[in-house]
């Protein structure tokens, strides 16, 4: 058992490497920054904690045919690229001006995109891995804690506040919403596993209603 900051959220894992990236510290910790601790999950062991001047961070992408980190910098409206061999901050994307609180984050990495939402308006946002340029921006279902990707479908599944939204990816900068699917009050933490077919999301337990796991079958 390895300990973790307070607040240990977002997480990114490296099947090649056993390494996981996860955050923590910040607000919950009242500091004004924030950590990615770098972890060696063959033995529990602590490589390296990042240090970033930021109080609030969330999602977590890893490229797989380079070196880079990607995490939104919450606290600044943002998203942080990092090195992840030198374990440096190499530059910082600003999301759109009328957008705030980016939360998930998802690398599209053989269309160069990265996919995030935000909360304050619910948007979600797309933007080039390369250059970080926001291509379009639509809005989307609110409190979005979980993006997923159906490659076989070509369709993102987007889990927020009582519904699932389903949108289609018809070219890399055009997004359609297929509409959304009733889930459950802060129904927002969700998993897709292509080699099942299974879309898998949690159901906290509300009023009288006990907490589950939910299991979707996605339909073409």
């Amino acid at each position: 058992m390895l300990p973790l900051y307070i607040d240990a959220d977002s997480q990114a894992y490296d099947p090649e490497t056993k390494l996981m990236y996860v955050v923590g510290g910040g607000r919950e910790a009242h500091t004004s920054y924030s950590y990615i601790r770098l972890v060696d999950t063959t033995q529990s062991k602590k490589i390296f904690d990042a240090k970033i001047d930021a109080n609030w961070l969330e999602g977590i992408a890893l490229e797989k045919r380079g070196p880079r980190l990607f995490f939104n910098n919450t606290a600044e409206n943002a998203v942080g690229v990092m090195d992840r061999n030198q374990h440096s901050i190499t530059t910082r994307w600003p999301i759109p001006a009328d957008t705030k609180q980016n939360l998930p984050l998802l690398l599209d990495e053989p269309n160069h995109r990265l996919l995030l939402t935000t909360r304050k308006p619910p948007k979600l946002v797309v933007m080039n891995s390369d250059s970080g340029k926001v291509t379009t921006s639509v809005p989307c279902v609110g409190m979005v804690d979980d993006i997923a990707y159906d490659v076989k479908l070509k369709r993102f599944y987007l889990s927020g506040d009582q519904f699932v939204e389903v949108f289609k990816r018809e070219n890399a900068d055009d997004y359609t919403s297929l509409g959304k699917t009733a889930s459950g009050f802060h129904a927002k933490t969700a998993l897709f596993v292509p080699e099942l077919n299974r879309y898998f999301l949690t159901v906290p337990r509300h009023g009288n209603k006990q907490a589950e796991v939910r299991v979707y079958e996605p339909i073409p």
